[in-house]
């Protein structure tokens, strides 16, 4: 994702509202800060590659991105130590560039005040957000650049900042007294991709149209929209072009917020299948260590130290092995060799085969009840890890973090409702008005819909084939026909979209009374079901019955 400097003359215009605001607090981590002014606006910029750009930021969206924060930048101190409780004097672009400066005045006496800026470089791998004082000497800043990796320029605290090249061009005001097809693209202050789009306009209309930015405009006007993988906004729709919303707010949540958040909820389900896919090494490995103890012999031992007794006239002290002759159980007589310690008597020596007969009889007791529990974690493992794709918003994701013991993230939730959510394994309730609809959500909340929450005639739903959540339906009183059509097929729908089966476009669904579904070890859904009637259901059914009663 790109954009040009005319998206950044839109974040300049929407910042300059807030010039008199005085900033009550600033936070920064991995590679965004947020500048929070009175009134409540609390405004993002972030220098990562993939997410560059300005954004307006909601409370909960910075304390879920601060609390997958993995590192807290110098910068963090100096924007605290300089920014907070100083006003907003001034935002400028910098040479129609992808620039912005903000200039902060903040009072130190009646008569004396500090005056900082801090300039944001919103050039995607090259971004940098950058504090300097009122002789442009830099404080701190986001990134530091040495002479020894760019040649142009040092970003390092006390050195006097310099800006990035300036591009070279046809300034807008020159074009627009005498406009020609031939010289549109080499304007400055627009992206090479907005350009070439308005080179195959008629030139009188693309004159129109740019003379209207860089000029006292709102740019809330203008349309957000996304041609290939650039953004831009313009005063109309382009030929071609992907609409994203109208004004700034909507290029920030879509290019930078959105990403952001989206790489911070991507980090937590690959923590989830990381911590599972250990976890299910080893049980494995405790499977294999079980098998393999249960396939020795304790009788051996047992063996070995009766023929020690039965032969104590024939040993002599002191030896270490000795042939003891038996009949087996053919009949024939044999000879088996048995070790023994020589530094022991031979009485020591059955009695320590005794007792390690005792150990080991003992030792696999106590595994053939472990094995059992050891592949009902494993069968529940895997269905876990089966399903934690297909979580899909913050709160159930908290949920199975809080279940699974990893450490659980603040702020997704008040911690009287997280309390609540998180007694019960995961799941979801849907109330119709006529119906109850219960959906797991992990392994443990698949067994608990199943097997706590439904009754006997509850209707029990699973996608045919696949893993997935676990769907009881019960209703409240007695249904209409049109009512229990619904709930059959919202709840169907739902069994497809939580399951592997989620981007099909229609998927088979098995449903039974809860009575006629048992648990079982392993399988798709770690249960058997008989009486069952299949349906096709659309996994997208349910959203768009909830969105048209609300």
């Amino acid at each position: 994702m790109s954009f040009g400097p005319e998206a950044a003359w839109g974040w300049n215009m929407l910042l300059a509202n807030y010039k008199g605001k005085k900033v009550q607090k600033t936070e920064a981590a991995d590679d965004w800060g947020t500048i929070s002014f009175s009134g409540g606006q609390q405004f993002l910029l972030s220098w990562n590659a993939q997410a560059c750009g300005i954004a307006v930021a909601g409370e909960s969206d910075k304390k879920t991105l601060l609390a997958a924060a993995k590192q807290t930048p110098p910068l963090v101190a100096a924007l605290k130590k300089h920014l907070v409780g100083a006003e907003l004097e001034n935002v400028e672009q910098h040479v129609r560039d992808r620039v912005i400066r903000f200039t902060f005045r903040r009072a130190v006496s009646a008569e004396f005040f500090t005056v900082r800026h801090l300039v944001f470089e919103a050039t995607e791998r090259y971004g940098n957000l950058i504090l300097t004082n009122e002789e442009n000497i830099i404080i701190e800043a986001a990134k530091h650049i040495h002479p020894d990796e760019n040649r142009f320029r040092t970003i390092l605290p006390g050195f006097p900042y310099t800006p990035p090249p300036e591009f070279k061009g046809i300034a807008l005001e020159e074009w627009i007294r005498s406009p020609s097809k031939e010289t549109i693209t080499q304007i400055r202050g627009f992206g090479a991709p907005l350009l070439k789009l308005l080179s195959l306009m008629e030139t009188d209309a693309a004159a129109e149209y740019l003379s209207q930015f860089y000029a006292e405009s709102d740019p809330d006007k203008f349309l957000a929209q996304r041609i290939g993988k650039y953004v831009t906004i313009f005063p109309a729709v382009l030929n071609g072009s992907e609409a994203l919303g109208k004004g700034m707010e909507a290029v920030g949540r879509k290019t930078t917020l959105a990403p952001l958040l989206e790489r911070d909820y991507s980090s937590r389900i690959k923590k989830i299948e990381e911590h599972l896919s250990r976890e299910i090494k080893r049980r494995k490995k405790q499977l294999k260590d079980i098998d393999a103890l249960l396939k020795l012999d304790p009788n051996a031992s047992r063996k070995e130290a009766e023929l020690i007794i039965a032969n104590l006239w024939r040993i002599k002290q002191g030896e270490s092995s000795v042939g003891m002759q038996h009949w087996d159980d053919e009949g024939m007589l044999i000879t088996l060799p048995v070790k023994l310690n020589p530094l022991i008597s031979p009485q020591k020596n059955a009695r320590l085969l005794f007792e390690k007969y005792k150990k080991l009889a003992a030792s696999q007791k106590r595994a053939a009840c472990l094995q059992e529990k050891v592949e009902l974690e494993l069968a529940g493992l895997d269905e876990q890890l089966a399903m934690v794709s297909l979580v899909e918003d913050r709160a159930t994701l908290a949920m199975v973090e809080h279940e699974l013991g990893i450490s659980h993230y603040k702020g997704e939730t008040t911690k009287k409702k997280l309390k609540d959510e998180t007694s019960l394994p995961p799941h979801k309730r849907f109330d119709l008005g006529f119906a109850l609809v219960f959906t797991g959500l992990s392994a443990n909340g698949n067994r608990h819909v199943t097997f706590n929450l439904a009754a006997p005639q509850d209707m029990w739903f699973h996608a045919w084939g696949v893993p997935g959540a676990h769907v009881v339906l019960r209703f409240t009183g007695t249904p209409a026909d049109g009512e229990k059509n619904t709930a059959f097929n919202f709840c169907a729908s739902l069994a497809v979209w939580f399951s592997k089966a989620r981007e099909n476009t229609r998927a088979r669904v098995d449903c039974t009374e809860r009575k006629y579904v048992s648990a079982i070890r392993g399988g798709i859904a770690n249960v058997t079901y008989k009486n069952f009637q299949s349906v096709n259901a659309s996994p997208r059914f349910w959203k768009e019955f909830l969105a048209n009663t609300d």
